[in-house]
């Protein structure tokens, strides 16, 4: 898995499974963006890798890209835990910062 963009952060999330309340299938493919929520607050992102399948009820360590780096930073603190939202939240997990 080839990096993309600049890497800002690293989630370490687990994808829900359907009965658990997440996707009904995998993330697979050559983008994805999906907010990303901590502290109630919203953040575009995107996986920085060029392709990818992350199947569901597993746990990845995925590099991601803000939309704006700068304005996360200011709410997400290293280690936090974080949600990734698809209408409903679809993973759970810790940001850690690429610094």
């Amino acid at each position: 898995m080839k990096k993309i963009h600049t890497i800002d952060a690293f989630i370490e999330v687990y994808f829900l499974t359907q009965n658990e309340g997440g996707r009904k299938t995998s993330i697979c493919g050559e983008k994805y963006n999906c907010p990303l929520i901590a502290r109630n607050r919203a953040f575009d992102c995107r996986f920085a890798l060029d392709t990818f399948c992350f199947e569901l009820g597993k746990r990845y360590k995925i590099p991601i890209a803000f939309l704006n780096a700068a304005e996360a930073k200011k709410y997400i603190q290293n280690e936090e835990n974080i949600y990734l939202w698809e209408g409903k939240k679809i993973g759970v997990g810790k940001l850690k910062w690429n610094d």
